[in-house]
């Protein structure tokens, strides 16, 4: 019988420990070349993200009131559906429910919609809030989904707007404004998604080209007013100007109030007088002429007036001889074409 070695348990504990070392080391290897995969060839190079609260929230809130409209409404919605769960149009403003400017944003058609919309905001979102902190991205949002409802509105008033696409183009706007050479993570991602989202603004159906515009405006304005590209010992690419953010934040604030409460925000005589309401007549007007005819003939002439009540009417002057009349009263929660086709009579 041979002896026991009395080196074999430590020398069997030592390899054990290696082996663990060893395990380890290779797992830390495998880790680092996955990141280095994955990140973003950038100048700057900002280290990998961390977790983007506020893109995060924004993003779960979206889905959890797209999710309770599906619930309701179907994977596929009616546009009469859209407007009663929350979606923009002029019947938003005509008849008080401003609040709706809001809530459209985090509104979906469908599947396919918000899954797109999800995946562009989430990829450039994430560097963009490691890039100009979390205060500077919730003014972002605020800008970028107020600015797309009013774009949406005015621009293309007879459908009814839904969509966090608005937010997404608010996103990209601001990403290129701080980082117009894409020097860091976020303007590199930024510009050909930018370049490919606006190429689909333009060629695809039923896109709101108002409300992508809108959108865009009110993120690169955030990045254009609160950002300073000048690098600094704190931060490589530049730093937050706090002398507009602060202002700027402010003003999304009051603006997501003075929507949330509605028209006793302004009050009855703004609403009724004013710029404010001849701007929203002549919306009206415009979109009723391009989309209602009377028999084969569009309308010589259209105006609208506040009705009593949550309702707007409008007198639309009939072409030709017949030089008739059709009255509509705009009602709550009806997409515009449905509304007055459903609505209208012949005197």
């Amino acid at each position: 019988m041979r002896p026991e070695d009395p080196m074999r348990p430590r020398a069997a504990e030592s390899s054990v420990a290696d082996g663990w070392r060893g395990a380890r080391i290779g797992a830390e290897t495998r880790e680092r070349a996955r990141r280095a995969a994955t990140r973003i060839d950038a100048e700057i190079d900002l280290g990998d993200p961390p977790v983007p609260v506020v893109t995060l929230l924004f993003l779960l809130v979206s889905a959890a009131v797209t999710a309770s409209e599906f619930l309701q409404s179907g994977l596929n919605p009616s546009s009469t559906a859209l407007a009663r769960a929350g979606g923009s149009g002029v019947s938003v403003v005509a008849t008080g429910e401003w609040w709706k400017l809001l809530t459209a944003n985090l509104l979906h058609a469908g599947v396919a919609h918000i899954a797109f919309n999800a995946v562009i905001i989430y990829v450039v979102a994430r560097f963009l809030e490691q890039l100009i902190g979390r205060t500077l991205m919730v003014a972002v949002v605020l800008w970028s989904g107020v600015l797309c409802s009013v774009g949406a509105v005015w621009g293309q008033a007879t459908t009814v707007a839904v969509g966090a696409s608005g937010v997404a183009f608010g996103l990209l706007g601001c990403a290129v404004a701080i980082d117009p050479r894409g020097r860091t993570a976020a303007g590199t991602i930024a510009r050909p998604l930018l370049i490919v989202s606006s190429i689909f603004t333009f060629a695809m159906p039923n896109i709101s080209i108002g409300g992508h515009a809108g959108g865009l405006v009110g993120g690169a304005l955030v990045g254009l007013v609160c950002w300073r590209r000048q690098p600094d010992g704190t931060h490589p690419a530049g730093r937050v100007r706090w002398v507009a953010a602060a202002p700027m934040l402010a003003a999304a604030l009051a603006a997501v109030a003075v929507l949330a409460i509605g028209p006793r925000a302004v009050g009855a005589e703004r609403m009724s007088a004013g710029p404010f309401a001849s701007s929203l007549d002549s919306a009206v007007a415009r979109q009723i002429d391009a989309n209602f005819t009377i028999g084969d003939e569009h309308p010589d002439s259209v105006t609208c007036t506040p009705a009593a009540g949550p309702a707007w009417r409008c007198v639309i002057q009939g072409a030709g001889n017949a030089e008739q009349e059709v009255r509509a009263t705009y009602r709550r929660d009806e997409p515009l074409p449905a509304l007055f086709e459903r609505g209208a009579r012949r005197p």
